[in-house]
């Protein structure tokens, strides 16, 4: 318990009167008791008095010798996107079965999540539910725009994210993370950019599940926040003005080059965490869960809240086999092509709904190819 200094010298003026009274002094002498104790009172309330001026004088001059934090100056703000889409991907749509509490969509397997439930599909969130994303280049910036099932929340714990595989090779290279803005004004309030340096994103494997390791450290440095950085107009974001279930997010071209890259969208409520990436290489598919009404991890559990899509080309002609791709379509299809596949036990097994033109040469443990038919383009 805090003692107070002056009130433990009233308490001694007390006693010492106490002590005179009993020991039968006159009342001279009782005075000049009473006048000691006070006087002595009267210096320690001058004493801290005096302590706490100088306390505060200690503040003031500690606060004039700390710099402030400089004002962030924008240079250059992104204006509108172009309406042409340099290029697109689109995602599954769980709204139709949500109050049934199951999806179809989801391929754990292969980093692919069709999950805007809560645990156990408890709730449904639309805000999460991506159905397409729109990417315009325009120089010296690049627009994604990220259309939703349902209209934003007024506001939400919820993240949205562009991550750009700049090699093609699976990894992702940057992430450009968000919070859910507040209205359609461009800000880089809640934005940040993060970079992998050691090139773990994706674990052994990129893109395909592998054991649960972790010593993965996924997007573990910051390279922008929100305004703090190199480049400090490098990512922004804010509510479409004319949909009310979409959001702008823009970035410098410089971020990417001049090359081609893949690039992918995620909506995310629930682990929101870049140093977990990739997702189905932290947890196992059995703590993960499956939002499939049949599939024997039903329901959804330690991966919830989260819907991503599969990754889209800007810059070159895919081969249609990079790992992550969204569906080729093949003008002379339909040929035979391949689909990846997991075997969960002996008896059981899941492959991808993504027919490859090749099966990838080197496989992990218990995965293998079957045939499927390339879909022909229209």
């Amino acid at each position: 318990m805090k003692h107070n200094p002056v009130n433990f010298f009233l308490m001694l003026i007390i006693f010492s009167l106490f002590i005179v009274a009993c020991s039968g002094q006159d009342s001279e002498a009782v005075q000049d008791a009473v006048a000691q104790g006070v006087a002595a009172t009267l210096t320690k309330e001058a004493w801290l008095d005096e302590l706490e001026a100088a306390a505060q004088v200690t503040e003031e001059v500690v606060e004039e010798a700390t710099p402030s934090p400089e004002p962030i100056i924008h240079e250059m703000i992104p204006g509108e996107p172009q309406e042409k889409a340099n290029t697109y991907l689109t995602d599954f749509n769980s709204i139709d079965n949500a109050e049934e509490g199951f999806t179809y969509g989801d391929q754990f397997l292969i980093n692919r999540f069709e999950r805007p439930f809560t645990v156990e599909m408890e709730q449904y969130r639309g805000y999460l539910d991506i159905f397409l994303a729109n990417m315009m280049v325009n120089p010296p910036w690049i627009y994604v725009d990220i259309f939703l099932a349902e209209q934003l929340p007024e506001s939400s714990e919820a993240f949205y994210s562009v991550e750009l595989d700049l090699d093609v090779d699976g990894r992702g290279d940057f992430l450009i993370q968000t919070r859910m803005p507040e209205n359609d004004e461009w800000t880089v309030v809640g934005v940040r950019v993060f970079e992998d340096p050691d090139g773990d994103v994706g674990g052994e494997n990129p893109v395909i599940s592998d054991p649960a390791d972790e010593n993965l450290t996924g997007f573990e440095a910051i390279i922008f926040d929100e305004g703090m950085g190199d480049d400090h107009d490098l990512a922004w974001v804010r509510r479409n003005p004319e949909e009310e279930s979409n959001l702008q997010i823009a970035f410098k071209q410089s971020l990417t080059g001049e090359l081609g890259f893949l690039w992918s969208v995620w909506a995310d409520e629930g682990l929101r965490d870049p140093t977990l990436y990739d997702y189905n290489d932290r947890y196992s598919f059995e703590e993960a869960g499956s939002p499939f009404p049949e599939h024997e991890f039903h329901p959804i559990q330690a991966i919830n809240l989260v819907d991503s899509t599969c990754r889209s080309w800007y810059g070159f002609e895919p081969e249609g086999d990079e790992p992550g791709l969204c569906q080729v379509y093949y003008k002379a299809g339909p040929e035979k092509g391949w689909k990846l596949c997991y075997r969960v036990s002996d008896t059981f097994f899941v492959c991808s709904d993504v027919c490859l033109k090749r099966c990838p040469r080197e496989l992990p443990s218990r995965w293998f190819c079957e045939r499927c038919k390339l879909p022909k383009a229209e």
